[in-house]
């Protein structure tokens, strides 16, 4: 979530370490997961169409976030369903004021 980026930019600012920093989970979220949690979110029955993956697609991504964590005792705090529902809601929000 952008609120979890942005707690971790404002840590990294402030201290003197440098160099690169995940930010993420550091766990993987299969597609389903993602698929389902919208679902939950929204109330409704949302079917994905699968296709057949390409040659170049990644087909596993978890981010280290353990150097985060290490150095500015960073977590992501806001779930991926949460996450999903803050930005939903904000969503309907915008259409409400449109």
């Amino acid at each position: 979530h952008v609120a979890d980026l942005a707690e971790l930019s404002v840590l990294a600012m402030q201290s003197e370490k440098t160099g690169p920093y995940n930010g993420g989970s550091g766990k993987g979220t299969a597609l389903h997961e993602i698929v389902d949690a919208i679902g939950a979110v929204t109330g409704q029955d949302v079917e994905p169409l699968y296709i057949s993956g390409r040659a170049i697609d990644v087909q596993k991504s978890v981010l280290d976030v353990s150097r985060a964590k290490a150095d500015f005792g960073w977590e992501c705090e806001i779930s991926l369903h949460d996450g999903i529902a803050a930005t939903y809601e904000w969503m309907c929000r915008q259409e409400e004021s449109g």
